[in-house]
């Protein structure tokens, strides 16, 4: 599988666990729709093959915190490492 549909493939399941977890509190479920929509833009440019190369990390990855599930900061922490293995070229 090549690294773009890998990507996509990670970017998928980073969607589907905001999905699940979407908390029911407006501003946490504001942040979540953040990173969601962060997400679709990471996925639209994955499938034109132009991933932008010089971010250090992907920004979803600035938007989790300490108190989000396990399972969602697994699915980003995968994310960003994919990106920083694939992509990064600073």
């Amino acid at each position: 599988m090549d690294r773009d549909k890998e990507f996509l493939k990670l970017l998928t399941k980073c969607k589907e666990t905001l999905q699940k977890y979407m908390p029911d509190h407006p501003d946490q479920k504001r942040r979540y729709e953040l990173m969601i929509k962060s997400i679709k833009g990471l996925s639209y440019t994955a499938k034109q093959g132009k991933v932008y190369t010089k971010l250090r990390f992907v920004q979803v990855t600035y938007m989790i915190n300490r108190n989000d599930p396990e399972e969602l900061i697994d699915a980003v922490v995968n994310l960003d490492k994919f990106y920083a293995d694939n992509y990064r070229k600073i």
